[in-house]
């Protein structure tokens, strides 16, 4: 199932343009406005095999899944083959059916009336306010017989066996090792995932007598024909031992740690003894990257360093398995941590609540929780700082007239901060929606985006009303009819005021003309066309002459994109003029790269990918390479830069430094092995004056006097940046407003600056940022009373004779602030909460 979910979330992300708000705002307060009924049959004049009952409907399990992937619902078939959805939010889904269990008959993704079981990415169909009704044929597969047997020829029983990229029913082996396993058309390879505690890599099956193997373009092809005649009768699986990771887990007093789990990316995962040890098995050769999670509340949880410490950020360092070796790793030492408890209190009956807790400096979103009955959440295992808590509500009728204000938290080690969260009346938007002939619309919803999201559906007299708000800017849109129009700038909701908008008349908007065809000019019908700008954003399915129309389109650039039966994307910038646009879209083939990234020959596992289009005609997609550097993308054919990021980068960094290859997609030219060159490396250090590392620091690593790409240390100051090109790095932190170079210098052009090539392919640099030239100047704010002005950002003009900073700083629970200014005499201070001056 883990492999299913990635593999649906990646052809998701890559394939389609959401439309629809992101789950959480659906949480808060979308409409739902659809249902669904799904009829499953079984082929005509099907009859079972000699030796095989008549299969049963009844009980296969239907998933429906939200193109945000954050959506997920799943029924069971009745006896009649139907399950049917009801209290769908609008928008587009893709539609899942299970195999039936002991029989010939696989399930897959429903695309134009069939279920697809080979490689393919799902179609999705659109959902809105009315009642939605598809069917489809279960299709006849062929039955694979197989044994599983280790490398002594012994037979491996519980092992689970699938088929790679489709998420039927895995079957499980006997105590034989056999199983049967339907297969539909298509060109197909089998997955072993070995049995849950042992030593037992799993894989791909490369043909009988060769162990399994991560490699996706090394796994052998089981050719499936329409006739089912091309199938091989028995095969045979090789698990082979895989490499082991071992050693023991103290917190920071020296004492065991008992329970804290250990997970690997590849998913092998267990948990530590009573006196901390822990061996984590089955790892297949390569790189594998751990997180470490403890039951504690008070041990930090995160990321395994190669030194042994400890990340709370979004990955950590790669470690090399290999296979049937055993590996120590030592004593692995987990710093204490703090703990958030909060208390929900005055919630309306029936509500349920669901909270957020991001850090306020480096890490964003830490954790999630359902807050429990009695309106109590606990969240441990948290470095110290600051910290948001937001909370979520659900209303029983999908009507929200409450909110809950986000707060702000400060963690302190080995102790647990309690916060109370109260819920109240929320703000409202109200008005009234006119079309440019004065007429009210009556059709669609509007909806509100801020820090917090709502919508409510038009009544027919064009009136809506959006409650339960935070108070907050907010900009409206208008969903009618697959368009999206925006509505107005920025409008302000209060805590239980009804804010009456008045009356809001849309402009004319423009006709848009679209004509859908193939590479050989012929009409493409029930083509999905997505078209989005800063103006809005308009959705449609193409006619039997591949037309697709939309009226009141506001004028603006659009990014529209194209999908058909999930082999097919056209993405193109287009402009809406006043007069309108007309448009003819040609699809273009796209295929499935399998690209393989390695450095220096060992296998890039677990790294983000960037690619882009080398004519720049569409936007650049990512990938994430697996445990054995693979990573598998579907791509239009053409020409693409594939730069491969260090294992610490994020998506939303710069990747100038890190190394870049460039490859051909066709076709006849779907797998790409591609040298990253040597693994370079740098490791740094943030240390204040007294040698301490500088928790959580940013680091900003300028890569050849361009481009400047910004990571996070851990929480003992340290980073380790992998995977860099050949170059120069000028390495710098940023210490309240002011930038502090390596080298021991507040100039950037007097930084020490390293060289990273075959000849020094690591280097260790420390940054300090207590460097000459500067002081730090602290207080305490309070108000008239004398109490702490708490957690209040701060804009501090410092001013002497020859110099004057702004400066900015947030004072903790004690009113208290500190910022750096450079030496030179007496400075003058002046502080600005917002709301008063002093």
């Amino acid at each position: 199932m883990k492999r299913f979910f990635s593999f649906v979330a990646s052809v998701l992300a890559v394939l389609l343009t959401v439309t629809m708000a992101p789950a959480a705002a659906f949480a808060e307060s979308a409409p739902t406005t659809g249902s669904l009924q799904v009829q499953m049959n079984l082929p005509a004049g099907y009859e079972a095999p000699e030796g095989m009952a008549q299969p049963n409907r009844d009980g296969v399990i239907v998933r429906l899944i939200g193109e945000d992937f954050e959506f997920e619902r799943e029924l069971a078939l009745d006896a009649n083959g139907v399950a049917r959805f009801d209290a769908l939010p609008e928008g587009r889904y893709a539609l899942f059916v299970t195999d039936i269990p002991k029989s010939d008959l696989v399930g897959g993704f429903y695309e134009d009336g069939i279920l697809m079981g080979e490689m393919k990415s799902p179609q999705p169909f659109f959902i809105d306010a009315e009642a939605v009704s598809i069917q489809a044929d279960f299709r006849r597969g062929a039955m694979l017989r197989g044994t599983v047997v280790n490398a002594s020829g012994d037979p491996v029983a519980s092992a689970q066996v699938s088929r790679d990229h489709y998420f039927g029913t895995p079957v499980e082996t006997d105590t034989n090792g056999q199983f049967e396993l339907a297969l539909p058309p298509g060109q197909l390879r089998v997955w072993v995932d070995a049995p849950e505690g042992s030593s037992l890599t799993s894989g791909y099956w490369t043909g009988s007598g060769t162990p399994v193997v991560g490699d996706y373009s090394a796994a052998a092809v089981v050719a499936v024909s329409p006739s089912l005649t091309a199938t091989p009768n028995d095969i045979e699986v090789m698990l082979v031992a895989g490499g082991t990771l071992t050693g023991y887990v103290l917190n920071a007093d020296g004492a065991p740690v008992q329970g804290a789990e250990f997970q690997a990316m590849s998913g092998m995962r267990t948990t530590t003894a009573a006196d901390g040890f822990f061996s984590l098995s089955g790892l297949r050769a390569g790189s594998e990257q751990i997180r470490i999670s403890a039951d504690d509340p008070y041990v930090l949880s995160g990321w395994l360093m190669r030194d042994n410490s400890i990340s709370s950020g979004h990955g950590g360092d790669s470690f090399q398995v290999t296979s049937g070796l055993i590996q120590s790793l030592g004593e692995i030492r987990l710093p204490a941590a703090g703990a958030i408890h909060g208390t929900v209190v005055d919630l309306p009956e029936g509500y349920r609540a669901w909270a957020s807790v991001s850090h306020l400096s480096n890490y964003g979103h830490v954790a999630s929780m359902n807050v429990d009955a009695d309106g109590s959440f606990t969240v441990g295992n948290l470095p110290a700082g600051d910290y948001e808590v937001q909370v979520m509500l659900w209303a029983p009728n999908g009507t929200f007239t409450h909110v809950v204000e986000s707060a702000r938290v400060s963690v302190t080690l080995q102790e647990t901060t309690n916060i109370e969260l109260i819920a109240v009346a929320g703000g409202s938007l109200s008005g009234r929606i006119l079309d440019s002939s004065g007429q009210p619309v009556t059709s669609g919803y509007i909806s509100a985006s801020g820090q917090y999201s709502g919508q409510a559906n038009l009544q027919d007299d064009g009136t809506f009303s959006i409650t339960g708000l935070a108070a907050g800017e907010y900009s409206l849109s208008l969903h009618s009819g697959g368009i999206t129009r925006s509505l107005s700038q920025a409008v302000e909701a209060a805590l239980g005021v009804d804010t009456d908008l008045g009356e809001i008349r849309l402009g004319a908007g423009a006709h848009v003309s679209i004509l859908v065809q193939d590479p050989e000019g012929q009409p493409v019908s029930s083509a999905r066309v997505y078209g989005s700008g800063e103006n809005g954003a308009f959705s449609a399915e193409t006619d039997e002459y591949g037309n697709a129309e939309f009226n009141d389109i506001e004028p603006g650039d659009y990014l529209v994109s194209l999908w058909h039966g999930g082999a097919s994307l056209s993405v193109g910038s287009f402009t809406v003029t006043p007069e309108g646009a007309s448009w003819v879209l040609t699809m273009k083939p796209s295929v499935f790269a399998a690209i393989t990234a390695t450095l220096d020959g060992v296998p890039a596992g677990n790294r983000p990918l960037l690619i882009e289009p080398v004519d720049g005609s569409q936007p650049p997609t990512h990938g994430w390479t697996d445990d054995a550097g693979i990573a598998r993308i579907p791509l239009l054919t053409g020409e693409y830069d594939v730069t491969l990021a260090t294992s610490s980068d994020s998506w939303w960094t710069q990747w100038a430094a890190n190394p870049t290859r460039t490859i051909a997609v066709g076709e006849d030219s779907t797998q790409h092995v591609l040298d990253f060159g040597a693994d370079l490396q740098l490791d740094v250090s943030v240390q204040n004056a007294q040698g301490e590392g500088v928790a959580y620091a940013d680091v900003y690593a300028e890569f050849n006097n361009d481009s400047s790409t910004w990571f996070s240390a851990d929480a003992n100051g340290r980073l380790t940046l992998d995977g860099l090109s050949s170059g120069d790095y000028r390495l710098s932190t940023y210490v309240d407003q002011e930038w502090v170079y390596y080298g021991g210098t507040a100039d950037a052009e007097a930084a020490t600056i390293i060289t990273l090539s075959e000849a020094q392919r690591t280097y260790f640099a420390m940054i300090s940022p207590n460097v000459a030239g500067y002081a730090s100047v602290s207080g305490r704010i309070t108000d008239a009373q004398g109490e702490p002005i708490a957690d209040e950002h701060l804009m501090l003009d410092v001013s002497n004779e020859e110099d004057s900073l702004q400066k900015y700083a947030t004072t903790n629970s004690d009113g208290e602030y500190a910022i750096y200014v450079p030496f030179g005499g007496a400075y003058t201070l002046w502080a600005s909460t917002g709301a008063s001056s002093v």
